[in-house]
């Protein structure tokens, strides 16, 4: 069985709106929000801009 770790897991909440509704999610206890996440070497972004993945791999940075 796979257990779940809090510890290492984020949310990150993609949407067009610039209202955002609050909302905290829970799994035993609150995983916390981010805004940025490197997932296999990609830079994810809220915004979806691929500007600070693309500076980052080019050295520009």
């Amino acid at each position: 069985m796979l257990e779940f770790n809090v510890e290492k897991c984020h949310v990150m909440e993609l949407r067009k709106s610039k209202r955002r509704s609050v909302w905290n999610y829970f799994m035993g206890k609150q995983i916390m929000k981010t805004k940025e996440e490197k997932d296999l070497g990609v830079i994810i972004q809220e915004t979806l801009s691929p500007k600070k993945h693309i500076s980052k791999i080019s050295g520009t940075m």
